[in-house]
């Protein structure tokens, strides 16, 4: 018995602490892309500024795909790849066996985080529309923007979710071997 309860604090304590990690980095990247976005929406004409909103919501779809990919993957096919030493199937081994972080990291972190951005993006929009157009069209104007952003994300990501989950072998397979290039893997 006494083995059994040993075993369960270290676990517990791992998640507590992967928790804390992963609150500090959501902030930190947080910061970064509200910056960056933002510096750039404020100075540039409203169709560049549309451009960087779609490129938030688009970045936020793709990594919502990936992580939905990564925790539904079986692993069977890259264990019989590594054993033909194709590469990029170890580091899909390694992305599966650790799902529930890299679903996390796509998902929650870097999809939650282009969410969360990609609204304040349609604020700056939608002042940029008001402050051109009157204080008449400010209700109509935020509303509008925010529920599309709304649509457009939610929309996005069901149909991502389904390619995920269907496609699921063929974006691990991409996601391992770009991983795979970038750490320089053989």
């Amino acid at each position: 018995m006494p083995s059994t309860q040993n075993k369960k604090k270290p676990k517990r304590k791992s998640i507590r602490l992967w928790a804390l990690k992963i609150t500090i980095l959501t902030f930190i990247i947080a910061i970064g892309i509200s910056v960056v976005s933002q510096f750039f929406l404020r100075n540039v004409p409203l169709l560049v500024a549309v451009f960087v909103l779609a490129l938030l919501i688009s970045v936020g779809i793709v990594f919502d795909i990936i992580g939905i990919a990564i925790a539904a993957a079986d692993c069977a096919p890259f264990v019989a790849m590594a054993a033909k030493r194709v590469f990029g199937a170890r580091r899909c081994i390694r992305i599966i066996n650790n799902a529930s972080v890299y679903s996390n990291i796509c998902n929650d972190v870097i999809g939650d985080i282009c969410g969360i951005v990609s609204g304040a993006a349609g604020a700056t929009i939608a002042l940029s529309l008001i402050l051109t157009a009157g204080s008449s069209f400010d209700v109509v104007a935020d509303i509008v923007i925010s529920s599309l952003i709304a649509a457009v994300t939610v929309g996005g990501k069901a149909f991502g979710k389904s390619l995920a989950m269907r496609r699921s072998k063929e974006i691990v397979f991409f996601v391992g071997r770009t991983v795979a290039l970038i750490a320089g893997d053989r």
